[in-house]
């Protein structure tokens, strides 16, 4: 009697703590959805997600213990209002179609780009990408530095930005050489320096980092960092340079100059001399002589000291007759074509005095030299 009053006792305590813990998940999982006086919460049972508003005057659990009490409130409970279970903007969600708007992600930051993970929530418009920073609403896209914009980066590496100034999408080319001056981007061996681009250079031939080219002479000159087509291949150049500022200045110049070539030399074709115009140095001891169709002796030149390169002085000629006037026709060879100038009669410069009756004519003349 005792063994099976022992046996009983077990049984009745099973089944009361059975039904005890039945009791209790009943009130527990009620209790996850009590419906205030005039609140809204939602629902989200069995597959059916609810809007439940209590439109009453006391509160009341919403009975979701299987899917037959859900569907059973869902049609009978009193001072009740149900609306589909679409969720407003601002509140979490997990997909689209969830939201009343229809647009569900992640946007910590307010700035419409949506971030990879993270709890999302209802959105009141359409994302308008991935977002690369998603604290920071300034910064939303990767793109590549340029900061001198001229179309090169500095490297391969990606920076997330704005509209930050400095920065682009693509790029012509990720290797930019010097990425704070537009005028050059690459790299180029073996380069020489010839700023006046007459075919002759100083220096060594180097690397340099370049910009784009252009042709001069047969040539082709890379752009500095100056903005000059200045650098040369090291094969292309004819010779080395003694002043790089003046294209008449160069090995094997022929002609004459009245004006220094820059640095107050007049050694134009760089054998380290410089080389007065030969017709023209000298002196005269001519006075006067007559204008004739006739041949006549007579030797031009300065009338005092012969002046040094660049300098003037009173130069001395005979006129000739042409049939009709008293010209300096280039009798003498006074008015040679070969100086630089604008033509022959470039260097019968200013008259200063006629003499001798007009059989001579004295000239300001500057000495040409190279």
């Amino acid at each position: 009697m005792i063994e099976v009053s022992l046996e009983k006792k077990r049984l009745f305590l099973m089944i009361f703590g059975i039904s005890l813990l039945f009791v209790l998940s009943f009130f527990v999982e009620a209790a996850l959805y009590e419906a205030e006086p005039h609140k809204e919460i939602i629902v989200d049972r069995w597959e059916e997600c609810r809007r439940v508003l209590n439109t009453g005057s006391a509160s009341l659990l919403v009975p979701t213990g299987n899917s037959l009490e859900w569907q059973e409130f869902r049609i009978h409970a009193p001072h009740i209002t149900l609306s589909p279970c679409v969720l407003k903007v601002g509140e979490p969600c997990d997909e689209n179609q969830q939201c009343e708007s229809g647009h569900c992600y992640r946007d910590q930051d307010g700035d419409r780009y949506h971030a990879a993970s993270g709890q999302k929530h209802c959105q009141s418009s359409a994302s308008l990408g991935l977002d690369c920073n998603d604290n920071d609403a300034t910064r939303w896209r990767l793109r590549y530095l340029d900061a001198d914009n001229d179309g090169h980066c500095a490297s391969s590496t990606q920076f997330c930005v704005g509209n930050h100034a400095g920065y682009r999408d693509s790029c012509l080319s990720y290797s930019d050489c010097n990425d704070n001056n537009a005028n050059i981007y690459r790299n180029v061996a073996n380069l020489v320096e010839d700023k006046d681009r007459d075919g002759y250079h100083i220096g060594s031939a180097a690397t340099r980092c370049v910009g784009t080219t252009m042709s001069s002479g047969g040539r082709t000159y890379y752009r500095g960092a100056n903005g000059q087509f200045m650098w040369l291949s090291s094969s292309s150049s004819l010779g080395i340079d003694c002043y790089d500022l003046n294209a008449d200045a160069r090995p094997g110049q022929t002609s004459y100059f009245t004006t220094h070539r820059g640095d107050g030399s007049f050694d134009y074709d760089c054998d380290g001399i410089e080389t007065k115009y030969p017709h023209y140095n000298k002196q005269t001891t001519s006075s006067s002589r007559s204008c004739t169709t006739t041949p006549f002796e007579f030797s031009p030149g300065y009338t005092s000291s012969i002046p040094a390169c660049g300098q003037s002085g009173t130069y001395r000629v005979c006129l000739e007759y042409d049939g009709t006037n008293c010209n300096c026709l280039g009798h003498a060879i006074v008015c040679p074509a070969e100086i630089s100038g604008t033509g022959p009669m470039a260097w019968c410069a200013v008259l200063l005095a006629s003499t001798n009756s007009g059989r001579t004519q004295d000239y300001q003349r500057v000495m040409p030299c190279r």
